[in-house]
């Protein structure tokens, strides 16, 4: 668990615009500063920075960078959040107090609120901005010894945890006088309970499972990809925000969901025709790949050469799906260890047998554990000894998101060990950058990618 305190001062400017928490307030003055002087993102963004010990706004974004004169701090914490993510940190909740006699916030709070929480991929609700004046705290009436009206000063507090994430609340903080008192309460969610944070891992197949293909270069490659969500943030954020880029390209209607399919939307298949149209094309991925960057997830995928496994061990112990599904879920394990967290798994249904396959070598692995993992570390952590098998139409939103990133992902791995002559094409090579800080890691080893 960490948690982070940030603080800011600017003074008063003639002629500078009033921006507070990325909202244009109307007042006689503004706050002098190099960017926007948003001294509100400024505190947030020093105590997420804090919180994660990764310095602070001024190491980051210095004064003395031409670049940066006027700049927004909306982008600042955008790309103060992504540095979290990179770094396995994902807030969980915001306190922020603004002290200050005039001008009134109140009817600007709540879109503070929601830049904040659109900044940082939180629920609104997990966002708390306040405002209070100086007066009755200091008991001055009105005099403003203490406070000089040239000054504004903001408080905030930031609650984290040291996996990617952990439930916590910052119940308060106070700023009185001159002494400023951080009265911080934290609840961890202790692992085992019932409050313990769950996730779920989705997973793609792409190729063939059948061992005897493997002598066909077309078949020769199996690989399974799987994406790492928290339930409740599938649920608050990513079904939310994924649903509403399907509405707006597409018309999806809840009582008939366009779903995303990673053939159809290069090729422009219905529904997704208007991808035809260059630029409609060119909006549509880029706003994709914004969402797959900002969402928080991690992706672990294993590929398997299924023809020099055959050429090495004349007696196969697994069939390839079984071995590829036990390394991935293995780290999925190693991740949800080091998560305190519990979770379970779905995969994409392929109709009878192959769903029947699938299931079966789930429960194997629960059952009979790995030749690293015992059971008893399998059961400890996973919810189910029963996989979860959906189809893509009930629109998953995990499953789709698997579906996009399994094939870049896979050709990724296979360029890096030299089994494609070419890299991947241009947009599988943008989903491939993003992939690279969401890839599963411990250490400074990445977990995340395995060729076997």
């Amino acid at each position: 668990m960490r948690v982070g305190f940030g603080y800011d001062v600017h003074p008063w400017a003639e002629g500078r615009p009033l921006i507070l928490g990325g909202v244009r307030i109307p007042h006689e003055k503004g706050l002098a500063g190099h960017s926007d002087a948003d001294a509100l993102l400024h505190a947030v963004i020093d105590a997420l920075l804090g919180a994660a010990a990764l310095g602070d706004i001024g190491q980051h974004f210095p004064d003395s960078s031409p670049m940066y004169a006027n700049f927004s701090s909306l982008l600042f914490l955008k790309e103060v959040a992504a540095l979290l993510q990179r770094h396995r940190y994902r807030p969980v909740n915001i306190d922020a107090t603004l002290v200050l006699e005039r001008p009134k916030i109140a009817p600007y709070v709540e879109q503070m609120r929601k830049n904040i929480a659109e900044g940082l991929q939180l629920d609104v609700g997990a966002v708390s901005v306040k405002a209070t004046t100086s007066e009755k705290k200091w008991g001055l009436s009105g005099e403003r010894k203490a406070w000089p009206p040239s000054q504004w000063r903001l408080l905030s507090s930031f609650h984290n945890s040291t996996g990617p994430i952990q439930i916590g609340h910052v119940l308060n903080a106070i700023f009185y006088s001159c002494i400023q008192i951080n009265q911080i309460l934290s609840l961890i969610r202790p692992f085992g309970s019932k409050s313990v944070l769950k996730y779920r891992i989705y997973i793609d197949e792409v190729g063939n499972p059948d061992l005897e293909s493997s002598d066909n270069p077309n078949h020769r490659f199996l690989s399974l990809s799987g994406v790492v969500f928290e339930l409740s943030y599938v649920k608050n954020i990513v079904h939310p925000q994924l649903e509403a880029l399907k509405t707006k390209y597409f018309n999806s209607h809840p009582d008939d969901p366009v779903i995303l399919h990673r053939k159809e939307l290069l090729n422009a298949r219905p529904p997704f025709e208007c991808l035809k149209d260059a630029n409609i094309r060119h909006q549509f991925d880029k706003e994709l790949l914004n969402l797959l960057e900002q969402w928080t997830y991690v992706v672990i995928s294993v590929c398997l050469d299924k023809k020099r496994h055959k050429e090495t061990y004349t007696v196969w112990r697994y069939d390839p799906y079984h071995y590829c599904l036990a390394i991935l879920l293995e780290r999925y394990v190693f991740f949800l260890e080091q998560s305190m967290a519990k979770g379970d798994v779905m995969a994409e249904s392929r109709g009878g047998k192959e769903d029947t396959r699938l299931k079966r070598a789930f429960r194997r692995l629960w059952e009979s554990g790995t030749d690293f993992i015992a059971p008893e570390r399998f059961q400890r952590v996973l919810t189910s000894r029963e996989l979860k098998v959906k189809q893509k139409q009930n629109n998953i939103s995990g499953l789709q998101i698997a579906d996009l990133i399994a094939h870049p992902s896979r050709n990724e791995i296979l360029y890096e060990n030299k089994f494609k002559a070419h890299p991947p094409a241009r947009f599988g090579e943008k989903i491939i950058q993003i992939l690279t800080h969401k890839y599963y890691q411990r250490g400074n080893k990445i977990y995340g990618k395995k060729m076997l």
